[in-house]
Parts: structure tokens; C-alpha cells; sequence
């Protein structure tokens, strides 16, 4: 029999119609064995992710990564060389552009780079040197440039960095189990009292969005050190009952909600700890939620809604996943549910860091087919074995070609599934393949026997989302 063949001409319709697709906002992360940034399309309102392929080549290891309070920016921090690279936000699809790139010291291994709230400087904490870098960054380009007096020394082995609203600029230094703060509106000087004392192991900072206080994870006897911030002149004060310890954790990131009633922190040993924060600044109630083992950090979307993982932290006798685990936060409790299942990263990326951003009108992914092919062969098209016969089945490779959520039918077979369907033009007639299967990445369908032989154009076809809707009217 001869054998019918798809072309490589295809195309994508949308339709009036359904399926409640992939659309929202921005998650980057700093992929540090693979030196490379990862930019994700989250759902605004389920969470789930889709990533924008390529990944973004770094000049060097992305130890962190922060984006500016304007949604224009991502600024990344790199090690050998050492660097601070600012990328502009494309707002119609998320990609990155480098805009800026600022050389760090030699031997400066940059660790984290914070973003003040107002959007005007980027601070940069190396404990290679040790000390903090300080950018001025320009809001309409993003171009960074030293301050006067930058680099500040600090004690030795500074780990990570908060910014209160008032210009007070927090450094967690491992090496001396101290908090030192400094403070930027008066040009660099160390706040009164500053060293602040710690505990062993200090790493990573969180502040609440008010600016009341101030979390700080420490490692080597695990736990969160808690202190009050003094809006005036920057002083910390520890509050009543800290440190709040934690049995038996790997700790290594930490975050606290938009609307500052919980502190979550990862552990990569395999769980995210969640804490009330009572009006003191104390942790009212403890709960934990398991997570993949490797978690090197907790990033929180801007509205509270969604948190994710990055697994790339080596921790001693067990095997990172080296993938992003997806959360919702319960709006009134905080508690978390996993969101589907881990999303691989890629062996041996190392995802670190991340950051969120909100972009206004919302993102929406490509909608791209990348192949078609023979579901039983898998044979590229135009080679042997390739050709697809009536009544075969056939496959459909892509991105955003169907349902977030795999969708299975029930027999006998139809023309649409999930909102999805597949129409096959040969020999100047239209047969609508049965399907299969449908999901995010993959369609399934069986070309009908009444399909006249040779070669065919084949389309898929999309329902319109209420997302798509409101961004391009004119399709509706």
C-alpha cells in the first residue's frame, strides 16, 4: 500500500473555545553547573510551568539572580569570571537580552545580588574578597555603575544580602557568625552597633515586605535567627525566643510571604519548613512539607500564590535532583501543596537561585509544533520508515501544543480531545484524525482510513483561552 507522508509545511489555529492552557508570569533561575539561566512561564493560576527555550548562555558560573521592582530587568551574578550582568525583560514573551555587564575583583567569587525596593541599586555580597559591591543602576536601561566608596569590606565570608525600604543594607558573614549593616543613604557608613552578633553557619537573609524583621538562616546548628529592625537607624534586635532551631536540616534558602504572616525555608534533606511570624516578629506554629532532595533555595511568587524549588545543592550522602518543584500557598494558612510532578532541569545544571516577576498583560508561551512524525518509527521525515500510513497513528512534537494537564480519552475515539484536534489536507480533501492522547508537549492522533494517499499539510488546532482572549482580541 502506498504510504501517506505529512509535510513539513504545518500550521497552528485557534479557535473559539477552552482548554484552560499555560499563561502568566516569569521564574528565572541560575543553573550553576550548567552555566546557563533558565526562564519559565508560570500559570497565574494554577502555577504550573512551561520553559522558553534556548536557556540563556552566562559568561561564567550564576551564583544568583534578582529582578528589578520595574519588571524591565534581571540582574546575575557570575563567578570566573567574576561579574554582574544585567539582562532586559522582553514583555511580550519573557526572553532575556544582556543590556549591562559590571566586572567584580578577581578572587571576589560573587555570592548574592539583591535589589533595593526602590529600584536604584544592586548589592552584590563576595566572600572571596571579602566585602560588597554597590551598583547604581539606570531604571530605563539598566546599565549598572560603582558607587563612591564601593566595595565595602565586611567580615569575612558574606553569604547573602537583605535591603530594608529605608537604605539599610543587611550581610549574613559565614566566616564571623555575624550580621554586619550598612547604611546607603548615608553613603555606605555602618550602621551603629554593626557587626550584629549570629550564630554558626549564617547564610541565607529574608526580610518581611515592611521592613519589621529580619530572617536569617543558620547552617552548622540549624535554625532561624529572628531579629527586629529599627526603621530609624537600622540597629537589629533579636526577638524573644530566637533562634528557633530545627532538628536534623541541610538548611540553605528562606523567604517570608507579600504579606509578611509566614517565613518558609528549605531544608535539602527533603522538606520546606513553614513558620507563622506573630506580631513580635516571633514563629507562632511550625509545619514542614516534603520536597526533593538538593532544594538550594525557596522563591516566592510576587502575590503569594506559588513557590518553587530549584534541587541543585549537593548535600552530603544524597543525590540532588537537579529539577523545580512547584507549590501553592493556601491564601488563608500558608500551607503548601505540590503542584504536579518535578520539572527536570537537566543532569548535573545545578539550579540555584531564582526570581519572580509580574508582567502586565500577562505572558503567553509559544505555540510552536517541532515535529511530526511516525508514532511507531519515529523516523525523521524523509527517511526510511518515515511515512505515516491510513489508519497509523501519528505523533505531534511541540510546545504548548495542548493541555497543561495530560488529557487520556474515552473509546471509542473522537476528532477532539482536551480541546484538542488534527486535520489532515491530502489530495485536496480534509480528514479530522481521531485522538489519542494530548498534552503540553506531545499529540496523538490516528490518521483516518478515508485519507487519500500522498503527500499532506497537517494543523493543529488550539481553542482561544480567556488569557489568549485578553491578550489578542482580534483572534476571538
Amino acid at each position: 500500500m502506498q504510504s501517506q507522508t505529512a509535510k513539513r509545511l504545518f500550521s497552528v489555529v485557534l479557535t473559539a473555545g477552552g482548554f484552560h492552557g499555560l499563561f502568566g508570569q516569569m521564574l528565572y533561575v541560575a543553573n550553576n553547573g550548567e552555566r546557563t539561566l533558565s526562564s519559565y512561564i508560570y500559570d497565574q493560576d494554577n502555577g504550573s510551568l512551561a520553559e522558553i527555550r534556548p536557556r540563556v548562555a552566562t559568561t561564567g558560573a550564576p551564583s544568583s539572580v534578582a529582578t528589578h521592582p520595574n519588571g524591565k530587568f534581571v540582574f546575575v551574578t557570575t563567578a570566573g569570571p567574576p561579574a554582574l550582568t544585567g539582562y532586559s525583560i522582553d514583555p511580550g514573551t519573557g526572553k532575556l537580552t544582556q543590556v549591562s555587564s559590571s566586572t567584580l575583583a578577581d578572587g571576589s567569587t560573587p555570592q548574592q545580588v539583591a535589589i533595593d525596593p526602590a529600584g536604584k541599586f544592586a548589592v552584590v555580597a563576595h566572600p572571596g574578597a571579602p566585602n560588597l559591591s554597590v551598583f547604581s543602576i539606570d531604571a530605563a536601561t539598566g546599565a549598572t555603575a560603582p558607587v563612591a566608596g564601593s566595595p565595602f569590606a565586611t567580615p569575612p565570608q558574606p553569604a547573602s544580602v537583605a535591603i530594608h525600604p529605608n537604605g539599610f543594607v543587611y550581610v549574613a558573614a559565614n566566616g564571623a557568625s555575624q550580621i554586619a549593616a550598612f547604611n546607603l543613604a548615608s553613603g555606605g557608613s555602618a550602621v551603629a552597633g554593626s557587626p550584629f552578633a549570629g550564630k554558626n553557619g549564617v547564610q541565607g537573609m529574608a526580610m518581611d515586605p515592611a521592613g519589621r524583621f529580619l530572617y536569617v538562616v543558620e547552617r552548622q546548628d540549624p535554625g532561624v535567627l529572628a531579629y527586629s529592625i529599627n526603621a530609624t537607624t537600622g540597629a537589629l534586635t533579636p526577638v524573644p525566643g530566637s533562634p528557633f532551631m530545627i532538628q536534623n536540616s541541610f538548611l540553605t534558602g528562606i523567604a517570608v510571604d507579600p504579606a509578611g504572616k509566614n517565613v518558609y525555608v528549605s531544608n535539602g534533606g527533603g522538606t520546606i519548613y513553614r513558620f507563622g511570624i506573630g506580631a513580635n516578629g516571633a514563629f507562632t506554629d511550625r509545619a514542614f512539607t516534603p520536597a526533593p532532595f538538593g532544594a538550594s533555595a525557596v522563591v516566592l511568587d510576587p502575590k503569594g500564590k506559588f513557590l518553587y524549588v530549584p534541587c541543585g545543592t549537593t548535600v552530603p550522602t544524597l543525590t540532588t535532583s537537579h529539577s523545580i518543584a512547584s507549590f501553592s500557598v493556601d491564601a488563608n494558612t500558608g500551607a503548601l501543596t505540590g503542584i504536579g510532578n518535578l520539572l527536570p532541569v537537566g543532569e548535573n545544571t545545578s539550579p540555584q537561585r531564582g526570581a519572580t516577576v509580574l508582567l502586565d498583560p500577562p505572558i503567553l508561551p509559544p505555540v510552536t509544533v517541532d515535529s511530526i512524525e511516525n508514532f511507531y518509527s519515529h523516523a525523521p521525515q524523509g527517511m526510511p520508515n518515515s511515512a505515516i500510513a491510513q489508519g497509523s497513528r501519528m505523533a505531534l512534537y511541540g510546545n504548548n501544543i495542548g493541555p497543561a494537564t495530560e488529557v487520556r480519552p474515552d473509546f471509542p475515539l473522537k476528532t477532539g480531545l482536551g480541546g484538542v484536534s488534527v486535520q489532515i489536507r491530502s489530495g485536496g480533501v480534509t480528514t479530522n484524525a481521531l485522538m489519542v492522547y494530548a498534552s503540553s508537549g506531545f499529540v496523538n492522533c490516528v490518521v483516518p482510513s478515508a485519507t487519500p494517499l500522498g503527500d499532506a499539510a497537517v494543523t493543529l488546532t488550539l481553542p482561544i483561552t480567556a488569557a489568549r482572549a485578553r491578550r489578542f482580541p482580534s483572534l476571538s
